[in-house]
């Protein structure tokens, strides 16, 4: 692919009128040497200039082509010996003239490049002597290695005879003598196994030998289909017999076992009753899984072709339901099925990031030699990039000359194409568009864009253009009422259109400016408000509960557009309250709210809602908030505070989902 380079400009001068074409002599030249004998070329490192298109140059730049950049080190006369990265050391090293970088650019990323291995058997690290031992990888310090050194878990087998999976006497290997008849495969940093092992990870054969790994574990969840019946069923689904424990929301028992063929399953009940699956991964919350099941009913002569096919209610049952992620440390639904309550150990792994501050010092060493740069009389960026000369730009901080003469911003070529005195610009240098240009708010219906004096900060030409328009007022969404309301704003110009307060002027930015008591807060332009404003659950959920300690059964809750909200646990009570938007600021992830029960009770919390996939028949919404703390996360919520995996009818699908027998009715306040 070709990208697209402009090769033709016109150059307007301050007192002369004439066109002139971009050249560009200096690109072929490869290398800093060649590229800074010819006239008019200068050098990038370490790398080549940027077009002002977004087209990718060469290092070698002629200052009489197009507007381009360059970011670090711009080299006129001498080639400049940067920083490259010593890895062995760990350490900044001059690199060859004209290559490498800012010192502090190769600071920034250079590292030790050392060699480690871990022990397996005890999970620990150790430097390598030599770097092509066994097991030694490089690293770039010693807790990269430890990041990945554990002691690994045991490998298993299956057991052809009892479909079981059980752990194999020798998962792992460190010499040859660990291998009868074998060798161990000693490769790559660890851990090794054996020549011809036919062991794995528990998951693995879990996967080849009995019920897939996507299948073990509690599930927890609710009927969907036509004619539902209401309350919570749970299942429980292991490779040891009884592979399945099911319990009826009424809470009636009754085990059996499993066959599971690709995404179907095939369910014998020890009371002689049939039951024919299909299943399929519905969308996950941030703490649980949710499959979609859909069965037969009794004795079934079959399951339904496809989850939407089952949603009829007449042969068949669809259930979508929850099992707790392996990563979720706070999530457990053992309950369901224990006998008597168990404490579950918990462990919280905390990271602390430790930033080192290096002190820097800059010294400027003033040298009396006279300066000859033709480019050092513009003294603001508009006229030096503009200069007459076409071969002038603007370094943001002042050029470092060779000479030791004192630096200047405006620097560049003379008519011969000479860098004279030679210098090196640190930081960018500029050879196109500086920001001198501004809104002109003095008519507020019709704004303009107008280059402002030089010397006088702004924003560019295209930045202006794009906020430089009229203003039609900005807009709050009241979260009690659930309506945009404009927003009372008082724009200035000068502090003196602000009495008793001040301008706050920005010129990085376009404006209207606003006089700092305005409460803009949260405001935002109308028809963004009008999309975003409204209450922010609305219809009938029906799902379960699942934070520590939760309460078995199904819970409903019922929200409506006037913000009122009522819910109804799994012990029959219902609640009710308002909603409104809550501390945004205050969360770390999900949409804050706020639900007033009383005067003198409110939860506090977070929710989130999915609309993808789920076969287009439901949409989730996974929910949080406590009585006693502000909520800030999800697994902030999973203690102390309740949560929620609810579901609720997708009102654009065509399939026979209505949980309107389970609405709660809505009680106006």
């Amino acid at each position: 692919m070709l990208l697209f380079r402009p090769s033709l400009y016109v150059c307007l001068l301050a007192a002369i009128t004439a066109s002139c074409s971009a050249e560009d002599q200096c690109s072929q030249y490869t290398s800093c040497g060649d590229c800074l004998v010819h006239d008019f070329c200068g050098w990038c490192s370490p790398t080549a200039v940027v077009y002002s298109n977004g087209t990718l140059g060469k290092r070698c730049a002629d200052q009489r082509d197009a507007p381009w950049t360059c970011n670090n080190l711009y080299q006129t006369k001498q080639c400049v010996r940067g920083y490259t990265c010593d890895a062995t050391k760990g350490q900044c090293v001059l690199a060859a003239p004209g290559e490498g970088d800012t010192k502090a650019h190769c600071e920034a990323g250079c590292k030790v490049e050392q060699y480690f291995k871990c022990d397996w058997a005890t999970g620990t690290c150790s430097k390598c002597s030599n770097a092509t031992g066994p097991g030694c990888t490089k690293y770039g310090n010693g807790t990269d290695c430890t990041k990945a050194c554990a002691v690994p878990e045991s490998l298993y087998q299956c057991d052809p005879k009892t479909k079981q999976c059980n752990v194999c006497p020798h998962s792992y290997c460190t010499k040859n003598s660990d291998c009868p008849n074998s060798y161990c495969q000693i490769t790559g940093p660890g851990p090794w196994t054996c020549h011809g092992s036919t062991c794995q990870q528990k998951y693995q054969c879990q996967d080849a030998c009995g019920l897939s790994p996507e299948l073990l574990g509690i599930w927890r969840g609710i009927e969907i289909q036509q004619g539902y019946a209401a309350g919570e069923h749970d299942w429980k689904i292991q490779n040891e017999a009884p592979q399945l424990t099911m319990k009826s929301p009424s809470g009636d028992v009754v085990t059996g076992s499993i066959e599971a063929l690709d995404n179907m399953l095939n369910i014998t009940l020890d009371n002689g009753i049939n039951i024919k699956c299909i299943y399929k991964p519905y969308e996950p919350s941030p703490e649980t899984e949710q499959f979609a099941f859909a069965c037969s009913k009794a004795n079934g002569p079959t399951a339904p072709s496809s989850v939407p096919a089952g949603m009829n209610g007449e042969d068949f049952v669809v259930t979508v339901m929850s099992k707790c992620k392996d990563k979720a440390t706070k999530c457990d639904f053992s309950s369901v099925f224990a006998t008597a309550a168990e404490p579950v150990p918990r462990r919280r792994m905390e990271k602390f990031a430790r930033a080192a501050v290096v002190p820097f010092w800059l010294q400027k060493i003033a040298r009396l030699d006279q300066v000859t740069d033709p480019c050092n009389q513009f003294a603001d960026c508009a006229s030096c990039i503009n200069a007459p000369s076409g071969l002038c730009g603007w370094c943001d901080t002042p050029v470092n000359y060779t000479s030791g003469a004192p630096g200047a911003n405006c620097a560049g070529f003379d008519h011969a194409g000479k860098a004279n005195p030679p210098w090196v610009c640190h930081k960018k240098y500029r050879r196109e568009s500086c920001n001198d240009w501004g809104c002109d708010w003095s008519n507020f219906s019709a704004p303009t864009c107008k280059e402002l004096p030089a010397g006088t900060p702004g924003i560019t030409k295209e930045q202006c253009e794009l906020g430089c328009t009229k203003q039609e007022g900005i807009y709050k969404c009241n979260n009690q009422t659930f309506q945009c309301e404009k927003c009372n704003v008082k724009y200035c110009l000068t502090n003196a259109d602000c009495p008793g307060s001040y301008c706050q002027i920005d010129t990085s930015k376009p404006g209207p400016y606003v006089c700092h008591d305005s409460n803009t807060a949260g405001c935002e332009d109308q028809s963004h408000c009008n999309a975003t404003c409204g209450a922010p659950l609305v219809g009938t959920w029906r799902g379960i509960e699942m934070s520590s300690g939760f309460a078995r059964g199904e819970w409903d809750f019922s929200a409506y557009t006037d913000g009122s909200i009522s819910w109804k646990s799994a012990d029959g009570t219902i609640f009710k309250g308002r909603m409104k938007a809550g501390d945004q600021s205050a969360v770390q992830e999900g949409q804050a709210i706020d639900i007033q029960v009383n005067s003198t009770v409110s939860f506090r919390g977070i929710f989130e809602l999915d609309a993808k996939g789920n076969d287009g028949i439901v949409e989730m919404a996974f929910l949080t908030f406590s009585g006693s703390k502000q909520v800030v996360s999800f697994d902030d919520g999973m203690t102390g505070a309740d949560e929620y995996v609810l579901l609720t009818c997708n009102e654009k699908s065509g399939e026979p989902c209505d949980f309107s027998k389970s609405a709660i009715p809505e009680e106006r306040q």
